[in-house]
């Protein structure tokens, strides 16, 4: 049980748990915003015609693909990445013994860019239920 009592301090440690329960709140939009990113890019980057896309070879890079959402302090961070070394090459540094077809073919970049709004929504939608709470 949390008892809050009328006082100056009592106020504090309730502005604190109101705070508390905001970035929590915030912390799990942000985690269900990275996965909606990771089903986008995996749909529709990874998967396609090559040499547009990277198309499925082995499933390895699409299974790579991982999200985390931390809450340091009064910043929440999102991270969206792979550690298979080729899908950091496709995405940043590109392949340069492509003959044919572009060098670069990102598919987290691009997945954030399309799905910028619909994030910014879940984001605004989530605080506008916190605050009314």
């Amino acid at each position: 049980m949390i008892e809050i009592h009328d006082t100056p301090q009592g106020r504090r440690e309730l502005g604190r748990i109101g705070k508390l329960n905001i970035l929590s709140g915030l912390e799990k939009t942000m985690l269900r915003a990275l996965l909606t990113i990771r089903g986008h890019a995996k749909e529709n980057y990874l998967t396609g015609p090559r040499p547009q896309k990277l198309g499925v070879v082995s499933n390895v890079l699409r299974s790579s693909l991982y999200v985390k959402a931390e809450t340091h302090g009064q910043d929440i961070i999102g991270t969206i990445g792979t550690h298979i070394w080729y899908g950091y090459m496709w995405e940043v540094t590109g392949n340069k013994r492509v003959k044919t077809g572009p060098q670069f073919r990102p598919f987290l970049r691009p997945a954030i860019e399309d799905k910028k709004a619909e994030v910014f929504k879940q984001f605004e939608v989530e605080i506008v239920r916190r605050v009314n709470e």
